[in-house]
């Protein structure tokens, strides 16, 4: 018995070095980042860095946080962030943010707001530290910001996993990772509804849109330039192919889905098919003026058109069109929507 109880100590008393020593390289390792943020140019503030959770737990806490990343593209502002582990897996990592915060994106002032909001970061137990999966969630989200009105969400969960070893992932070379999201209860913008509430066309369903987009579902899988782990600092890794399993959104009897495969051309310029199916299409032509990509005048032309596609398909509530990315334009069918991304670009 003597020699079981000596056995539990010294146990105890090697954990409890194991939490200091890491409660030390963690608080090292974590100013040592802010320093080389900040030497290479970001802002960084806050009012209190400490660590806590003997002995269970790392819990890192920063109160007051201002950040800006070095090339002004990103930036956040918050009352508190929490960014804890367990002792014994610390390379599964917990993000978790307040209910009221400022996101700052290429520029752009956005609020977000919600409960439980979070996010779980576990990288593949390696010295580089690749990233094995990324997964953010949150419940009742606001989301507002100047030019964009304000769009609420009921929940909201999105995911970032490495594809590498995914079957059916579609894509060849490169880092693979699939990006997944689920949201439910979409409610946009007041101004966006009323803009479609206003739209009057002869051929429009009697029953309006209403207001709540009920569900949108993504699936993609992207090919990186480099992984994502502990150097992609450095990296800077970059968008080479998309492939678009799925994307999928049902807003009352309007349902629309999205797939097709999209690659860089010459000059860097995302190239490919998308091919887009509408259930219900007859929605469409009223979305379209609503949003200015066709003039009320041309409505009844476009809504003869689709007629006309979905009756030579056999399937007189249901067309699908292609979204062409060519020579660095987007177009919708016959419609010009705007320019095509550049895939050449560095970073995400």
């Amino acid at each position: 018995m003597r020699r079981l109880m000596g056995f539990f100590v010294v146990l105890v008393v090697l954990w409890c070095g194991w939490w200091f020593l890491g409660r030390a390289l963690i608080l090292r390792e974590a100013k040592a980042l802010i320093a080389d943020q900040r030497n290479a140019g970001a802002e960084i503030s806050y009012s209190d860095l400490g660590l806590r959770g003997f002995a269970s737990r790392f819990d890192l806490t920063a109160r007051d946080l201002r950040y800006r990343d070095p090339g002004g593209r990103f930036g956040f502002e918050g009352p508190v962030v929490w960014l804890y582990a367990m002792s014994w897996k610390p390379w599964h990592i917990i993000l978790g943010l307040p209910e009221r915060q400022k996101l700052f994106i290429a520029g752009q002032m956005l609020e977000l707001e919600g409960r439980a909001l979070q996010a779980s970061l576990r990288a593949a137990p390696a010295l580089d530290l690749p990233l094995a999966e990324l997964r953010l969630s949150g419940e009742a989200i606001t989301l507002r910001g100047a030019g964009m009105g304000e769009f609420t969400a009921g929940g909201v969960s999105l995911g970032l996993r490495d594809a590498s070893a995914l079957p059916d992932a579609g894509l060849t070379g490169g880092a693979l990772y699939q990006l997944g999201l689920n949201a439910g209860e979409l409610r946009p913008d007041a101004a966006i509804a009323a803009k479609i509430a206003a739209v009057t066309l002869a051929a429009a369903p009697a029953e309006p849109l209403p207001e709540v987009i009920s569900a949108l579902h993504l699936d993609l899988i992207l090919s990186l330039t480099a992984p994502l782990d502990r150097h992609a600092g450095q990296s800077q890794p970059g968008v080479t192919a998309l492939n678009l399993r799925d994307l999928s959104l049902t807003w009352g009897a309007l349902e629309l889905s999205a797939s097709g495969m999209l690659l860089p051309d010459a000059q860097g310029y995302a190239s490919g098919r998308i091919t887009v199916t509408a259930k219900n299409w007859q929605y469409l032509p009223v979305l379209m003026v609503a949003s200015g990509k066709v003039e009320p005048r041309m409505a009844p032309l476009l809504q003869n058109m689709l007629a006309a596609l979905a009756q030579d398909a056999g399937t007189p509530d249901q067309i699908s069109l292609p979204l062409v990315l060519k020579d660095g334009w987007m177009n919708f069918g016959p419609l010009p929507l705007a320019a095509a991304p550049n895939l050449a670009q560095p970073g995400l």
